[in-house]
């Protein structure tokens, strides 16, 4: 595998289908991504996420040539500091309070769909501009693959 293909895949990760939620399983990702690219080059959008990519893979290299450089003694005393402070915010550690995480994208699906049955054929998603979430996938393949 060859730099350009590793850094293409790398910037497809950027870019790509996540498929780590209830319901993806069995999805041709490599078709999507495949789509998703070819339907973002040349846009905005795929121009800034390239930029994004390349200013990230410069901090990567950055931050390992720093790396490189630290010696063992460094990494003790780091070592030492770091032990001392979780012990000490482990002894004030509230733990009286309850906090409770709900994701509710398919919940506001639901209810637009049954607010307006005529949604019910449509794709669908939830997200905002910097996420995308789909609520009715079958729905959203389609209108992926109807792109091709």
């Amino acid at each position: 595998m060859n730099a350009s293909s590793t850094k293409q895949e790398s910037f497809l990760s950027r870019m790509a289908l996540n498929d780590n939620k209830a319901g993806m399983e069995g999805l041709d990702r490599d078709k999507i991504n495949n789509i998703i690219m070819e339907t973002s080059k040349g846009s905005r959008f795929y121009e800034n996420e390239l930029k994004k990519e390349q200013q990230v893979n410069q901090r990567i290299e950055k931050m390992l040539l720093q790396k490189a450089q630290i010696t063992e003694q460094q990494l003790k005393t780091a070592q030492v500091q770091v032990d001392r402070m979780a012990s000490s915010l482990e002894k004030s550690r509230d733990l009286s309070r309850l906090i409770v995480h709900v994701d509710m994208d398919a919940f506001y699906a639901a209810v637009e769909m049954r607010d307006c049955p005529e949604l019910k054929d449509k794709p669908m998603a939830v997200g905002s501009m910097s996420m995308l979430v789909g609520s009715s996938m079958d729905d959203l393949l389609a209108g992926f693959y109807s792109l091709l």
